[in-house]
């Protein structure tokens, strides 16, 4: 992701869920340097840590409230057990750490938030779409790309509605198309068997 990429994103970021604030797991994603980079320019400065954490261990994007634990030897560190398998997983308290994004400087920089877009849960979309459509494919297509999200992971994510309601109309404008396609189909063979007859 270009510098110029990530203004735009942060500057759609802002109107999200989260406001003006970005964790750990969403700027452990960024391309080396960028961070350093934005606070260089006065865009982000590191706001307080966060209680929570995102853990991909198990695939399932969760997001934990561990409970912090510092050993003899002085590490410090988040300890919580997997709701997938129950194991007990470490987190270093690097994945704690939050930054605020300063939307001033983002504007002064020329990179104005976007008219807030309404964010949907998979399941409301799936329900939005309708046709037996489910959240699991609703995913599906949020990792290909067809439809877009909002960056966050966990109980953060959210799909955009302005994106559901383009797939909905496309795919309402493919199903015309296909009903045109057997209507003349239809036609013709009345036409074959008129010829026939």
């Amino acid at each position: 992701m270009k510098l110029e990429e990530l203004l735009r994103f942060l500057a759609r970021e802002i109107t999200g869920a989260c406001g003006n604030i970005t964790d750990y797991d969403q700027v452990s994603r960024w391309p080396k340097g960028q961070l350093e980079e934005l606070m260089k320019l006065g865009v982000i400065i590191e706001a307080p840590p966060g209680s929570t954490a995102v853990c991909r261990k198990c695939g399932e994007d969760c997001c934990v409230e561990p409970t912090i634990v510092t050993y003899p030897d002085n590490r410090t560190v988040g300890l919580f057990s997997c709701g997938q398998d129950g194991h007990s997983i470490e987190l270093s308290m690097e994945h704690f750490k939050r930054w605020e994004v300063l939307p001033d400087k983002l504007a002064e920089l020329g990179y104005e938030p976007p008219t807030k877009d309404e964010e949907l849960t998979n399941e409301e979309a799936a329900e939005l779409l309708g046709g037996g459509i489910s959240a699991a494919t609703i995913s599906k297509w949020v990792k290909s790309g067809l439809i877009k999200e909002n960056g966050r992971s966990g109980r953060q994510h959210r799909v955009l509605k302005s994106s559901v309601l383009l797939l909905k109309d496309k795919r309402e404008k493919e199903q015309k198309i296909e009903e045109a396609k057997d209507f003349i189909k239809v036609q013709n063979g009345k036409k074959k068997s008129r010829l026939i007859a």
